[in-house]
């Protein structure tokens, strides 16, 4: 409970702090990764090492990682129940929120493909009304969800013409990969 009101306390006395929330069933380390990169060239961010992705990794990596010259804080969460990104968010309150995918790893503890949806949703129906959430156009169980909150959403895609982003052009070899967003 100490290291907790710490951590709160801490992200309450940085009044500038932007925290943005990444979740989904995967590619939620290789997002917080290359989104810490590509904001590391420009601003001061912190994403949480490895897979630290758990409520004691929040609060290990805010009290252990964070200080007074972080920009950013992106935050990986992951969960086995619904329930917990809720309570990383109302750990760490964040402003913004990626979605990655909506799968089906950990739908035994999840229990249905239906709560999996709904526990991955917790991220972006806890976004502040000035905030905005980030959705897969291209996940059907994205598109097919009910907001239950008002937060700005930006679609991003590849096949789904419809997404505000996509990204064409698509090119993998041995020096990386490249696309044009469109």
């Amino acid at each position: 409970l100490h290291f907790k009101h710490q951590a709160q306390k801490k992200i309450k006395s940085m009044p500038n702090l932007k925290i943005i929330g990444i979740t989904g069933s995967y590619g939620k380390t290789s997002c917080k990764n290359i989104l810490g990169e590509i904001l590391n060239v420009k601003y001061n961010a912190l994403p949480t090492p490895k897979n630290l992705n758990t409520f004691n990794g929040l609060i290990m990596t805010v009290n252990n990682h964070m200080d007074k010259f972080t920009d950013i804080f992106i935050a990986e969460m992951g969960a086995y129940v619904r329930g917990e990104i809720a309570r990383l968010c109302k750990l760490i309150k964040p402003q913004y929120g990626i979605l990655t995918t909506i799968g089906t790893a950990h739908l035994e503890s999840f229990g249905s493909q239906e709560n999996i949806q709904k526990g991955k949703f917790e991220l972006i129906e806890s976004l502040p009304a000035d905030g905005f959430g980030i959705l897969n156009k291209d996940d059907p169980y994205q598109v097919s969800y009910k907001l239950k909150n008002k937060v700005r959403i930006i679609w991003i895609g590849i096949d789904n013409k419809e997404a505000d982003v996509r990204a064409e052009n698509i090119k993998c070899s041995s020096k990386g990969t490249t696309f044009d967003v469109i």
